[in-house]
């Protein structure tokens, strides 16, 4: 499996339309081998590391290819992770962390055309996230309309309610008072709904825990900290004691988040 680890991964060549062929195959030996073609590097520096390397060029088939392969590769998971149909003969034959080395080779493209999936991917984590910000805040009404949306996964929901606190603690004066407004409504939608109206507890203590910092970037309202209480009250402090000390810590005022925070103190310089 390819990997990006420090320096350059392993790399093999292939005619472009072969690479093309693999990356939509959905055989997991055939896009593995279409993405050893794709050399890149982990620079280890900026909010997303990696990067094509040098004198690599992606031609577009490949490029649309690439985001189109990890596109489904997500819809996939995120049907698999929120107890949806999705395909068990794609996922079983896939190994664990195949969709975060496929993300990778998606974000050293460093395209704009990568921001939809890119907002998907959050629902891995941080790095998906990073690398949107390297976009700078044409990434934000595509991140408020994912935030937005009951019909995709709900870590990518998650993720993307990641990207606007960011985008709120770096850009706010950039912001537009409709973009503004809009992530206060989705702080608000997403505090106000039970924990009980979820299929799953665990879906509504970490969206009120997301809503809660995107709450505590844009400033607090009686209306958000009153609805994040209510959560809180129905939350079950032990099993989700993180989640729980972390609201109690941003209705406070505290940045409890030490990647949020090296993430603002970073950009900042």
């Amino acid at each position: 499996m390819p990997v990006a680890a420090q320096g350059e991964q392993r790399f093999t060549t292939l005619p472009e339309h072969e690479v093309v062929s693999r990356l939509q195959s959905r055989d997991f030996d055939q896009m593995s081998e279409a993405l050893n073609t794709i050399r890149i590097l982990d620079t280890d520096s900026g909010f997303s590391p990696w990067r094509l390397a040098d004198g690599v060029e992606v031609g577009v088939p490949v490029r649309t290819a690439l985001i189109e392969s990890l596109d489904y590769h997500l819809e996939q998971y995120g049907a698999m992770s929120d107890g949806l149909p999705y395909n068990a003969s794609y996922m079983n034959a896939v190994p664990d962390g195949w969709g975060s080395v496929h993300c990778i080779h998606v974000i050293a493209l460093q395209d704009e055309a990568a921001i939809p999936v890119l907002l998907i991917a959050t629902g891995y984590g941080w790095g998906p996230v990073y690398a949107l910000l390297d976009f700078g805040s044409i990434a934000v009404t595509p991140a408020l309309e994912c935030a937005e949306n009951d019909t995709i996964w709900t870590g990518a929901v998650r993720g993307c309610m990641d990207v606007l606190t960011v985008a709120a603690y770096l850009w706010q004066d950039q912001l537009s008072s409709t973009q503004l407004a809009r992530m206060q409504a989705v702080a608000r939608q997403r505090l106000s709904r039970p924990l009980a109206d979820y299929s799953r507890a665990s879906t509504g203590v970490y969206f009120a825990y997301a809503a809660a910092e995107l709450a505590l970037a844009l400033g607090w309202t009686g209306e958000l900290r009153d609805l994040a209480r209510s959560r809180l009250k129905e939350m079950d402090h032990v099993q989700y004691y993180w989640q729980y000390d972390a609201i109690l810590k941003y209705l406070s005022g505290n940045i409890a988040s030490t990647s949020m925070a090296n993430l603002i103190r970073s950009a900042r310089h």
